[in-house]
């Protein structure tokens, strides 16, 4: 799961390279789409050298395939408990 949210995050900020620290806190099955799960997990990451930690916790949804997840976004919100 980090890899593939990983990949799609490198797509989104520029400077990106790999998160600090991941963490699935838990899946649901999916009603409308068959064989996939929405995850929601909490993710830090320093998106370019010299700029703050950030960290979220965010939603997505995942598929087991052959060659790993397949992830859809489904949002981020910063963690206020880190930014403060």
């Amino acid at each position: 799961m980090r890899q593939a949210v990983e990949v799609a995050t490198a797509r989104h900020v520029a400077g990106f390279k790999t998160f600090d620290s991941f963490r699935k806190q838990g899946c649901v099955d999916t009603r409308d789409q068959p064989g996939w799960f929405d995850c929601y997990y909490n993710a830090s990451f320093a998106p370019a050298q010299g700029m703050a930690k950030v960290t979220v916790n965010a939603k997505g949804r995942f598929k087991k395939a052959d060659a790993g997840y397949l992830f859809q976004d489904l949002g981020a919100m910063p963690d206020t408990r880190v930014l403060k």
